[in-house]
């Protein structure tokens, strides 16, 4: 019952756009969906594009394997490194894991910026060393 609602409702939608939509405007966002990519955007911002696209790029997306597969595509290399070893094929699931690498890394560079940061704050403290001082002490008494 649930597949032929579906199957009604996927039918209406194409019947609609064929009517309502123009070509050219659904040649437009399948483009737009093809090319994207997470970039700048945070993985909630990239999923909202992403799904908002879907809907006019249905064939791309015809599965959850294969909506996974475009959505790990896009992601930014470092969080798509960490997601892909999962092998996800829940979309739902795919994007809370992207969200939590996303944090981790956020949280990496936080943690590796304070330390070059005190690093940095090290190395530019004046050096005062002892050896130093009782060297040059006793060159003068020489």
């Amino acid at each position: 019952m649930v597949l032929r609602e579906r199957e009604r409702e996927s039918h209406l939608g194409i019947e609609f756009r064929k009517k309502y939509i123009s070509q050219q405007f659904l040649d437009q966002k399948h483009k737009e969906f093809s090319e994207l990519k997470q970039g700048h955007m945070t993985v909630t911002e990239y999923e909202r594009e992403f799904v908002r696209l879907s809907k006019y790029a249905r064939e791309y997306v015809a599965t959850k394997e294969i909506m996974c597969k475009w959505f790990a595509d896009g992601l930014n290399e470092d969080i798509k490194l960490l997601v892909g070893i999962l092998d996800l094929k829940e979309f739902v699931l795919l994007v809370d894991r992207a969200c939590k690498a996303e944090k981790l890394g956020k949280e990496k560079r936080k943690v590796d910026s304070e330390v070059r940061d005190s690093r940095k704050r090290l190395m530019h403290k004046p050096y005062h060393s002892t050896s130093k001082k009782s060297i040059q002490c006793t060159s003068r008494v020489l």
